[in-house]
């Protein structure tokens, strides 16, 4: 790991192989919760709190296919309430989540609400391509540590895995953030991760004592949406999500580079299937279907 640095007296680790991408994309070591508390009485349950903040930008200005409308949001006072509680995520103590289920719905729900954030803080307005190193630049200071959203998404809840373009982990060996990793990759979080664009999930906000079942359904929808077989051309167009994060579904990380034997992405989602899909798709491999991944739409999802 190379030197920490410290941004708004937030400790913010990098590896080597981070410091060079950031440094060559210029990304800023900033973070979106630098402002000061509007109050100094302390938030009991601050994952729950944050929670109800987003249940309430969903329904200000998230229509129920996940679109966002970032306009009607940035001047309502469902964002202005929960940009004040995210000043109190400076000093939250994160060794109070304990259980794996409150840990996966506290960062899944901390990571849908950071993009949305960065997208209003940054001025989006056709895709979050326009801001250089986005994924690393949006950022939140959580108990006086950096915590950007490849941070959340490959260090915290792919339980410290490389980031699928940048090797090394994310966390390095004396990171402290490491403590707050999950004990191992559910592979499900891809499809609750919202990265801002058309192509992803739609946007939804977790319940630890739900998880499990909001999780599956998460992915049954994803699959519903992103997983289609032409008969006549015996082809099933999948998600690039699957290509990218191959690894994760017991794939080949030479996938992402289009090589590489593709069933087991297709087991990982027969799993996920009603018995007479599955028994569908079980057919279509028995038929030599060849296996293709759409091309991402990165455009804004907004409507």
């Amino acid at each position: 790991m190379g030197a920490a640095g410290v941004t708004d007296g937030c400790l913010a680790p990098r590896t080597l192989a981070q410091r060079v991408y950031d440094a060559v994309l210029r990304v800023p070591q900033d973070v979106l919760n630098a402002h000061a508390p509007t109050t100094t009485a302390p938030v009991l349950r601050l994952d729950a709190a944050l929670k109800g903040a987003a249940a309430r930008l969903q329904a200000e200005a998230i229509d129920a296919a996940g679109q966002v409308d970032y306009a009607r949001l940035r001047d309502s006072a469902a964002y202005a309430d929960y940009r004040a509680l995210t000043a109190h995520l400076r000093t939250f103590a994160l060794h109070v989540l304990t259980d794996e289920a409150d840990k996966k719905a506290f960062w899944l729900n901390v990571y849908n609400a950071l993009v949305i954030d960065a997208v209003i803080a940054y001025g989006v307005r056709t895709s979050v391509s326009e801001v250089a190193g986005f994924f690393r630049r949006a950022a939140y200071c959580i108990g006086g540590l950096r915590f950007c959203l490849d941070d959340i998404e490959h260090g915290v809840l792919r339980a410290n895995r490389a980031h699928v373009f940048i090797p090394q982990k994310q966390f390095g060996a004396r990171d402290p953030r490491r403590a707050f990793a999950l004990a191992q990759l559910d592979n499900r979080i891809h499809f609750a991760l919202v990265c801002g664009a058309r192509s992803c999930p739609p946007v939804r906000f977790y319940d630890a004592v739900q998880v499990d079942a909001q999780l599956d359904n998460a992915v049954r929808l994803f699959i519903a949406q992103h997983v289609t077989y032409d008969a006549a051309a015996n082809v099933v167009t999948l998600s690039r999500l699957w290509a990218w994060y191959a690894q994760d579904f017991g794939g080949s990380a030479w996938l992402k580079l289009g090589l590489g034997d593709p069933l087991p992405l297709l087991l990982a989602i027969s799993a996920h299937l009603p018995e007479g899909d599955a028994h569908a798709l079980a057919q279509a491999v028995a038929n030599g279907a060849k296996v293709r991944f759409a091309p991402y739409d990165w455009a804004l999802n907004a409507p």
